[in-house]
């Protein structure tokens, strides 16, 4: 799966690390003060998110459960359910008929306080000595817009995640940035800590780049973690409420489990790559991608089950199907004794009936699976996935036919793409059998993906430009497909796979950004809203998918 994805957010396994600062917030004369004076070290996780209902990230969960073992103090601050300006991610998705208005919240609000006013009382009321912020692309605006309002205080602030890992030269440039942590973070974060407290210097910790003066020392990416060691994930660092995930109109209390980390894979939207070539062409060489084993999973499994009492679990790999036969069936052994409805995403290509039947007969209740682009030619040139339609088709025919829910991932907009492509993508989703959301994104060039450096070299973005949240208009700008069209059919997309062909004309109008085309989308809109309406619960193993088939005939 890619960035753009069903529930994506952060759920890479790049994690952030903790550092202390000694003098005043004035960022142009401050250094860092490698010794400790306190017992009592105190560290404030930020997490500038703007997605309402996003999972948790098992980063900042990780991270807390280390060092809570070691006897830190660890607190946090999630602005993920605080009001936005304007629409977020998923209230865009829903607009455009992407997903399904929640109808049962499970008391699952938003905030009615300021974020920067709760920032600020929280940093006064905790006084850490360390803020590690874990950021992506679309959030180091947010971070910094929040770390500017605390300037007077006395810390040391840490970024990490995405943003930091790919684009260190940029991210290491912000005068409210004191050290970055690039590739994992579990060892490097935990020593810096462990050293800080016992008053003992930090400046050579592999995964580390430290501001010192006008120094910026950059080590080398650090040893991976073995696995196996990692307590389970923290979350009681959460509040309640954000552990509850919005699936098809309805809200579940879900964990995050980890079962892999990163992937295969080489797809070139996509950061994890990256991740495998950056540890690949380290000293020593190092393999990024690797499996938890199954008595890890049980074992933590077995502690949420008991702590949190969730309603269901979300296995994060990016392709939990990249699995033996074996392996299968020992992971179904062990989780038919949780009786837990599960949610999981792969290829399509790693799909089989035997897989879907074992685990459907354990709760595998929800699919996710990103087709990308419908062009065969222009997918695998351009993003590398080789694989049929026909093939593709046969796969997820495996979902329909043994009845699990399961949505369907697009991306359009991507770089050399024209409309004629782009709606080549429309027609394949029309072909699959037994979706019940179907979800287009337009490209993101992240930093990270081999994708960018291509867009960067076309001329379709600027070398400087960071990406925002996913936007409902495109970030390039090529002469073969323009942003008006990409906005056009990004927001029709759902209109074109919902109403039978003898309406295209009219959702071709609805594509234009005109008093016409507005009128007219918002017409099919209400019309495909309560057909959606009206369609059942899918959350379920055992949905009947008629209706589907009714509606889109």
């Amino acid at each position: 799966m890619s960035a753009n994805k069903e529930i994506e957010y952060s759920l890479d396994c790049f994690m952030f690390c903790n550092y202390y600062l000694s003098c005043s917030r004035d960022r142009s004369a401050r250094n860092i003060n490698i010794f400790m004076n306190k017992n009592d070290y105190k560290v404030l996780f930020l997490f500038p998110n703007e997605r309402h209902v996003s999972i948790v990230p098992p980063s900042i969960a990780i991270l807390s459960g280390l060092l809570k073992s070691e006897n830190f103090s660890v607190d946090l601050f999630d602005t993920s359910l605080y009001p936005t300006k304007g629409l977020d991610h998923d209230e865009v998705r829903e607009k455009n008929l992407s997903v399904r208005k929640v109808k049962d919240s499970n008391g699952v609000g938003l905030k009615h306080t300021d974020k920067f006013k709760d920032f600020f009382e929280k940093v006064t009321s905790f006084k850490p000595d360390v803020i590690a912020v874990n950021v992506t692309d679309s959030t180091i605006a947010l971070a910094i817009e929040l770390l500017e309002s605390v300037k007077q205080f006395n810390f040391l602030t840490v970024l990490g995640g995405a943003f930091a890992c790919y684009a260190p030269e940029v991210a290491i440039t912000y005068k409210e940035v004191d050290v970055l942590c690039i590739g994992e973070g579990e060892t490097a974060f935990l020593t810096m800590c462990n050293r800080l407290r016992e008053k003992k210097d930090i400046s050579d910790i592999a995964g580390l780049w430290i501001k010192k003066g006008e120094k910026i020392i950059k080590n080398p990416l650090g040893k991976l973690i073995d696995i196996k060691h990692l307590p389970p994930l923290d979350f009681d660092i959460f509040e309640e409420k954000r552990l509850h995930v919005m699936m098809r109109g309805k809200m579940y209390k879900m964990l995050p489990v980890e079962t892999h980390r990163g992937c295969p894979y080489k797809c070139t939207f996509c950061c994890s790559p990256t991740a495998v070539e950056m540890y690949k062409e380290s000293r020593p060489k190092q393999i990024f991608y690797r499996v938890f084993s199954l008595k890890k999973i049980q074992e933590d499994l077995n502690h949420y089950v008991k702590r949190y009492n969730p309603e269901y679990i979300y296995f994060t790999a990016d392709t939990f199907l990249s699995v033996s036969k074996k392996e299968l069936d020992e992971f179904c052994d062990i989780y038919s004794k949780f009786k837990l409805p599960f949610f999981i995403q792969s290829r399509p290509e790693t799909l089989s009936d035997y897989k879907v039947k074992k685990l459907k007969e354990v709760g595998l209740s929800r699919f996710a699976v990103g087709i990308e682009h419908g062009n065969k030619k222009y997918r695998a040139n351009m993003l590398k996935r080789y694989y049929t339609n026909e093939n593709l088709l046969k796969s997820l025919k495996i979902l329909a036919d043994n009845k699990i829910s399961f949505s369907v991932n697009a991306i359009i907009g991507f770089p050399d793409e024209t409309y004629d492509l782009a709606m080549d993508t429309v027609k394949l989703c029309r072909q699959i059998e037994g979706w019940d959301d179907c979800k287009s994104s337009i490209f993101q060039p992240y930093y990270g993906s081999p994708l960018r450096e291509y867009c960067v070299k076309k001329g379709y973005i600027p070398k400087g430009l960071i990406c925002k949240d996913y936007t409902e208009e495109s970030l390039m700008t090529m002469p073969m497909f323009s942003k008006k069209e990409i906005a056009g059919l990004y927001r029709t997309f759902v209109l074109y796979l919902r109403l039978p062909k003898d309406r295209w004309s009219e959702i071709k109008v609805a594509e234009k950004f005109t008093p016409e085309g507005n009128k007219i989308f918002e017409k099919l809109r209400k019309e495909v809203s309560l057909e959606m309406d009206k369609l059942p619960d899918l959350s379920g193993p055992d949905t009947s998918l008629t209706r589907l088939e009714e509606v889109r005939a």
